[in-house]
C-alpha cells in the first residue's frame, strides 16, 4: 500500500518535470499566463524535487535499497534527457526564426540566458 504512494510521487515528479522543461526555455511572452514568471516554474520544479525525495524515502522504507536507488537514478536521467530535448528543440526553433544565422553554441547560450531572465521579450 505504501509503495503505491511512492509510485504516485514518481508519477507526479514525471508530470511536473515535463511541465517545467516544456516551458522553461520558451520566452516569457510565449508561455501560458500562469507560467509566465520564472518563480512559478521554479516552485513547480521544487515540488517535483520534493516528490522525488519523498518517493526515494518511501521506497527505502517499504522496499529494497536497490529499488530506491534505481528508481531515483532513472528519474534523474529522465530529467537530464528532458532538459536536453527541450533545450535542443528551442535552439532549433530560435535559429529557424532568426534573421541572423548564428552558431548553435551561441544560440544555445542565448536560450539558456533567456530561461533565467524573467523580462525577456
Amino acid at each position: 500500500m505504501v509503495k503505491l504512494y511512492g509510485i504516485a510521487f514518481c508519477v507526479l515528479y514525471v508530470a511536473a518535470k515535463l511541465l517545467v522543461r516544456c516551458w522553461v526555455f520558451r520566452p516569457a511572452y510565449e508561455r501560458p499566463d500562469g507560467l509566465r514568471h520564472h518563480s512559478t516554474l521554479g516552485s513547480i520544479d521544487l515540488l517535483a524535487t520534493l516528490c522525488l525525495i519523498t518517493a526515494f524515502f518511501i521506497f527505502l522504507y517499504t522496499a529494497t535499497v536497490q529499488l530506491a536507488m534505481i528508481s531515483t537514478g532513472v528519474l534523474l536521467g529522465y530529467d537530464v534527457a528532458l532538459r536536453y530535448v527541450f533545450l535542443h528543440r528551442e535552439v532549433q526553433r530560435t535559429r529557424a526564426r532568426s534573421a541572423r544565422r548564428t552558431s548553435y553554441r551561441a544560440t544555445q547560450h542565448k536560450v539558456k540566458r533567456r530561461a533565467l531572465d524573467d523580462t525577456s521579450t
